[in-house]
């Protein structure tokens, strides 16, 4: 539970900082990069979990762009069933 707070709060500050500064490689690589700089806040997220010990680990690069691919589908699946922000 605390390791998805902190997930959340990487998600909400961290993330859209990075993603105004990597605009040219996101445009360049058609929107891929996306899923390597979700994949870096995993990686992030494990070095704050880390700092309080709680047991959150990403084996690799290849395994955080899994997961990263993993959240996003599923987020885009709920955003489609719940339309969070739709106006109708």
């Amino acid at each position: 539970m605390v390791v998805a707070l902190i997930s959340w709060a990487v998600t909400a500050w961290v993330k859209p900082v990075l993603t105004v500064l990597s605009i040219p490689f996101i445009l360049v690589t058609l929107g891929f990069f996306l899923l390597v700089l979700n994949a870096l806040l995993l990686f992030f997220t494990e070095w704050v979990a880390d700092l309080f010990d709680l047991g959150f680990h990403v084996e690799g690069f290849w395994t955080a762009v899994g997961g990263a691919l993993v959240i996003s589908i599923t987020t885009w699946i709920l955003d489609a069933l719940v339309g969070v922000g739709d106006d109708e």
